[in-house]
């Protein structure tokens, strides 16, 4: 899969704005002193998180594997894949947040 510089570059701006988005919403959440009921935009706290780690999940599992396999792109690959296992992490993490509210 070769995905073109302009997608490449779209795709690594979603994953950094929705972290900022996330650990902003984290530092509201846990400073509202009620985590579960911190709404953003109407949108209760684990539902948001989850969106959010769902489209950095879905963006850096993309370029991971745009780089998969390609031996010239090892440094990409290393950091992609560790950007994706970061992602799902946190989505596995948010995912019972979700089921309990």
């Amino acid at each position: 899969m070769e995905l073109p510089r302009l997608v490449i570059f779209f795709l690594a701006l979603i994953w950094v704005v929705c972290f900022i988005a996330f650990v902003v919403e984290g530092f509201l959440a846990f400073g509202s002193g009620i985590t579960f009921e911190y709404k953003l935009y109407g949108v209760q706290f684990p539902y948001a998180a989850a969106l959010l780690l769902l489209c950095m999940a879905t963006s850096s599992g993309l370029l991971w594997a745009n780089y998969r396999n390609d031996d010239f792109r090892m440094a990409e690959q290393l950091v992609y894949g560790a950007l994706f296992g970061i992602s799902v992490f946190g989505l596995i993490l948010v995912v019972p947040l979700v089921l309990m509210v």
